[in-house]
């Protein structure tokens, strides 16, 4: 329908008729999908029909379709992409079993189960689970039909599905306030659980001879979507493996930056796994350089820096359908109880797992990549709620409300500077102390995170060809010094 819809609103002269087409995939629910021998088991007989001109476009969802859909035709258009992430759904009455050492999950998808054993262990808060898995098949209504009232404690659905589901909610037969009513929700990272190769994107297929609907459907194609998903796909097919693979890729946009990442076992057993932008901002150096030109080398060793925790205890212990946002894994303190009904975001991975060691189940995290505008979470909630951001006194925040957590009161650089040309920066106040140390270090080259630190260094240095943005310090180190 949204194709359609598109079609007409960009084309007020023609006339749309949908049909429907049942694959193969959806007649044989008995057809183990993870050991399926062959692609295409939801798209051939939809492109056969294509191929044979009984039909002029075929829709899919993109992850469904292999690389070449059929001899004769083509994808060559998408809408707007979906949210492609994964997202888990855990029951409320699993979580209260705190101690539980096996999560059983919900998912056919062989890419699912392989990242979820190895990842979720360290996402979720229970102490040392074993994650595993039980196939499951249908439609979303059905597949979540079947948890809510089976034995498992999870899914794993795309969260484009969900997205749709809840925006289109007259067209499903489904109660989505009893799901949030008995779950909590996750959204898992792309940098470390990265989906099937044109998740939540829609492909649209025509006969490579049909010039006329090919004109209309790079008319409302999107080509910034259109090409995240031909390099995935690209990829997957660099490892030789189809949608029943057990490799996840993504590639997303965040800030105007394209990143990239891949995870999962090639059919010959090697384990693969990489997260970069899509390229690397490294005008700064041509070549790697010395450590004895690098600062820091170890932060211990080279800064120290003193914090006074600000009693906040009964604040946050109040806040109730808030969003909060953790900027540090020390943020909380040991007295603060949170109320089950908050979303918990944190600023990255480590502050995550900290969290989750300490029991707090935590909804999403900005992977270390800035903090966002827009979290994307609107269908998981029932309206607005208020955001708070728990950070330093002099944090600031565009789109939250700042809740002191720490002050820093001593900032103490521990290594002389004058005779560095390259360095990383984790915070504006760590970068101010340096220059206030040896102010020709502004003629240096700079480097830091995509969050608000870049900003800062931006309006302090004059050549911003001299700036430079990492993943993380280590990132910083592998890419930029010399491994000596």
């Amino acid at each position: 329908m949204m194709v359609g819809s598109e079609l007409e609103k960009n084309f007020p002269k023609i006339s749309v008729e949908y049909k429907t087409i049942t694959s193969s995939g959806d007649r044989n629910m008995n057809q183990d999908l993870a050991n399926a021998s062959e692609e295409g088991i939801f798209t051939k007989d939809i492109s056969k029909s294509i191929e044979i001109k009984q039909n002029d476009i075929a829709v899919h969802s993109w992850k469904d379709v292999p690389i070449n859909p059929s001899k004769s035709s083509q994808i060559f258009g998408t809408l707007k992409r979906g949210d492609s992430r994964d997202i888990l759904f855990l029951k409320r009455s699993t979580l209260k079993q705190r101690t539980k050492r096996e999560i059983t999950l919900l998912t056919s998808s062989p890419r699912r189960i392989y990242n979820s054993k190895k990842t979720l262990p360290k996402l979720l808060p229970f102490n040392k689970c074993i994650i595993k898995t039980n196939p499951i098949r249908g439609n979303i209504e059905t597949r979540l039909e079947k948890f809510l009232n089976g034995n498992n404690d999870g899914i794993i659905i795309a969260k484009a599905a969900f997205d749709r589901m809840t925006k289109y909610s007259d067209m499903f037969n489904f109660e989505v306030s009893y799901l949030m009513n008995n779950t909590k929700w996750m959204i898992l990272p792309l940098s470390i659980f990265p989906t099937a190769p044109g998740q939540g994107a829609i492909a649209i297929e025509a006969h490579i001879e049909n010039s006329h609907c090919i004109q209309m459907i790079n008319d409302i194609n999107d080509k910034i979507g259109f090409y995240q998903v031909e390099k995935e796909k690209e990829i997957l097919n660099m490892f030789g493996g189809g949608c029943h693979q057990k490799i996840g890729v993504a590639s997303w946009k965040r800030n105007k930056i394209d990143f990239l990442s891949y995870t999962g076992k090639t059919p010959d057993g090697k384990v693969i796994s990489h997260f970069d932008r899509v390229k690397n901002d490294d005008r700064s150096v041509s070549e790697k350089i010395r450590s004895s030109s690098a600062f820091p080398i170890k932060i211990n060793d080279a800064i120290h820096v003193e914090r006074k925790m600000i009693k906040n205890d009964q604040i946050v212990s109040s806040l109730k359908n808030s969003f909060i946002y953790l900027s540090r894994k020390n943020v909380l303190s040991k007295n603060v109880k949170l109320h089950e009904n908050n979303i918990l975001w944190t600023s990255g991975l480590k502050c995550w797992k900290a969290m989750a060691k300490k029991g707090y189940w935590i909804n999403g995290s900005s992977e270390s990549l800035g903090e966002e505008k827009n979290f994307n979470i609107q269908s998981l909630m029932e309206n607005q709620i208020d955001r708070y951001k728990l950070s330093h006194k002099d944090a600031i925040s565009n789109t939250m409300k700042i809740i002191p957590s720490y002050e820093i009161t001593k900032i103490q650089i521990m290594e002389q500077l004058d005779n560095k040309t390259h360095f990383f920066w984790m915070s504006p106040m760590v970068f101010e102390a340096a220059i206030k140390k040896s102010p020709n270090i502004l003629d240096g080259y700079h480097a830091c995170g995509y969050g608000k630190t870049y900003d800062y260094i931006k309006s302090r240095i004059k050549d911003k060809s001299k700036i430079s943005q990492y993943l993380s310090f280590d990132h910083w180190k592998e890419k930029l010094i010399e491994n000596k």
